[in-house]
């Protein structure tokens, strides 16, 4: 059995991941769908640690990525390893604004709004870019929530070579391009998923599927 932290991304919510919870209890899994606590990244990544059981696999989503690695790097030996879900991925130095203006298509950078000193997503954009394929797209788009800007603009250094890490990209994910995910994964074990860039409401099934496929590779099966 293994423990799965789930980590939502930038102006989510942990109920996303609510049909994910019980297809990953079915398979004998446990998981926690956090809500994410603080301002800063260093505050979300203390949450996170103070929270978990050692040997859980984190799962970050989206942004969400960057807290699970800063999770990983805040108590290194205490995690068993990081999926990054239609992820930007760390890189040296890097911020997660930095990983999105780099991409060779931005296709978020038009959709952010700032709003009272932190930022959300037009709805209209945000419904075709991260709920394509999903059922009422524009209801989960209403649902989005206003950010702080902080933690995306704060980079994080690499995480030491014998930690585990995978991906998981969906093929059909308009926010964060599949080509561009993968060049930021390169190196890293794979899976990919037939859907856009929520799969825990398009996919969920397949989505705990290659959760609990991707748990041997970390030795939590």
């Amino acid at each position: 059995m293994s423990e799965f932290i789930l980590i939502h991304g930038a102006c989510h919510r942990a109920g996303v991941w609510r049909a994910v919870l019980p297809a990953l209890a079915a398979k004998g899994h446990a998981a926690q769908a956090v809500s994410l606590q603080g301002d800063t990244l260093a505050e979300h990544a203390a949450a996170i640690v103070a929270s978990a059981p050692k040997g859980a696999i984190l799962v970050g989503h989206s942004a969400g990525g960057f807290i699970a690695h800063a999770a990983a790097l805040a108590a290194q030996g205490h995690f068993a390893g990081v999926i990054y879900l239609c992820a930007f991925i760390p890189s040296a130095g890097k911020s997660v604004a930095d990983l999105r203006r780099a991409a060779p298509n931005d296709a978020l950078g038009p959709a952010i709004r700032r709003v009272d000193g932190g930022y959300g997503f037009d709805p209209d954009m945000a419904a075709r870019l991260f709920f394509n394929g999903c059922p009422d797209p524009a209801a989960h788009a209403a649902g989005l929530r206003t950010d702080p800007l902080q933690p995306v603009q704060t980079a994080l250094p690499d995480l030491p070579a014998p930690f585990l890490r995978a991906a998981i990209i969906c093929d059909d994910d308009r926010a964060i391009s599949p080509a561009y995910q993968m060049h930021m994964a390169a190196g890293l074990p794979l899976r990919h998923l037939p859907c856009g860039h929520a799969p825990f409401f398009a996919a969920p099934d397949l989505l705990a599927q290659s959760l609990h496929d991707m748990a041997d590779m970390f030795g939590r099966r």
